[in-house]
């Protein structure tokens, strides 16, 4: 899974994925009335930080699964438990994420013309 949402990155040569069809994968499709907004198959926002971020998770019997791509940065995040009722704080399952991130970078690069 973690292979997975690491393919989404954007830039460089990507093999998974073109460029053109991770932006439109990305794309909110939802009217911007919330903060996450709903794309082809991922809940899009920005962090605290302003980067963009997509995720999902699901739940089936005797398990649950998080991931989380930031595709500007080339990070995922994915999380696994072995408990269909495990508690997975939002917050917290993105949070993994920061260590990884590129924290003095600027505001501004993020805020592009293509907004989702």
């Amino acid at each position: 899974m973690a292979r997975f949402g690491a393919a989404h990155g954007y830039g460089g040569d990507n093999p998974f994925l073109r460029t053109e069809s991770l932006y439109t994968q990305f794309q909110v499709r939802t009217p911007p009335a919330s903060p996450v907004g709903v794309a082809m198959g991922w809940l899009v926002a920005r962090d605290w930080r302003l980067r963009r971020v997509a995720f999902n998770f699901g739940a089936g019997s005797g398990g649950r699964a998080f991931l989380a791509v930031y595709p500007d940065e080339k990070v995922a995040v994915a999380v696994l438990a072995n408990l269909g009722h495990a508690r997975m704080d939002m917050r917290r399952l993105v949070g993994i994420a920061v260590p990884f991130l590129e924290t003095s970078r600027s505001l501004w690069p993020a805020i592009r013309a293509r907004s989702w």
